[in-house]
């Protein structure tokens, strides 16, 4: 296996459409709603699927932190 297993292995999971709907709390047509508009959560495409990689949701998720002091 070699250098193609360490890669593999290096691989972050991607996360579905219903995962990402879960982990927000919202529903699933507002994660197709936001990736059509650009404004919604990082994604990648798969052939005709959306993936999410976890790291970039849970930047996304601090980045949509309203009325918190990062100056302190």
């Amino acid at each position: 296996m070699g250098s193609k297993g360490n890669a593999l292995q290096a691989l972050e999971k991607l996360l579905t459409v219903e995962e990402v709907a879960l982990l927000l709390a919202v529903p699933r047509t507002w994660i197709y709603r936001s990736v059509r508009l650009g404004n919604g959560v990082p994604f990648l495409r798969v052939g005709r699927y959306l993936r999410f990689e976890e790291s970039q949701v849970r930047r996304w998720i601090e980045r949509q932190r309203v009325g918190t002091e990062t100056n302190a």
